[in-house]
């Protein structure tokens, strides 16, 4: 699992799902919602628009050391080092947990592992945390 730290990432922004939002109680989400307004209204007494638009991305994707490595203007050349975190069925005989692998990623997007014996397999991204990109 990867984190803001382990991206090179400074963390400018708190996010919350609307639907987060929507569970909470009439109470709570007047009050947030109290507090957007205000927020909002400070913006536009700074000549700037009262809501920005973002793309958000999940730490824990497999995809955000791509997006970090973007936002940083870097350019990935390197395989990506994994720590193999817990075995999946049909992969132990090929996986050490608790070992480090290099993952390669295909043009078309697709991630592939060299297992214990050598050979190419599809990464399986869950068994594995991001150590370095």
């Amino acid at each position: 699992m990867s984190n803001l730290k382990d991206l090179g990432v400074e963390q400018k922004y708190e996010v919350f799902k609307l639907e987060d939002i929507e569970k909470l109680s009439k109470e709570d989400r007047k009050a947030i919602y109290d507090i957007f307004l205000k927020l909002h209204c400070n913006r536009v007494a700074g000549d700037k628009k009262p809501v920005n638009e973002y793309l958000v991305v999940n730490v824990d994707e497999p995809y955000a050391y791509k997006v970090a490595a973007l936002i940083k203007g870097q350019e990935i050349t390197r395989p990506i080092k994994v720590k193999c975190t817990s075995v999946m069925f049909g992969y132990g005989d090929l996986m050490t947990k608790g070992k480090e692998y290099e993952v390669s990623e295909l043009e078309d997007g697709e991630y592939w592992i060299e297992d214990d014996q050598g050979q190419y397999n599809p990464f399986p991204q869950k068994c594995f945390e991001v150590i370095s990109i």
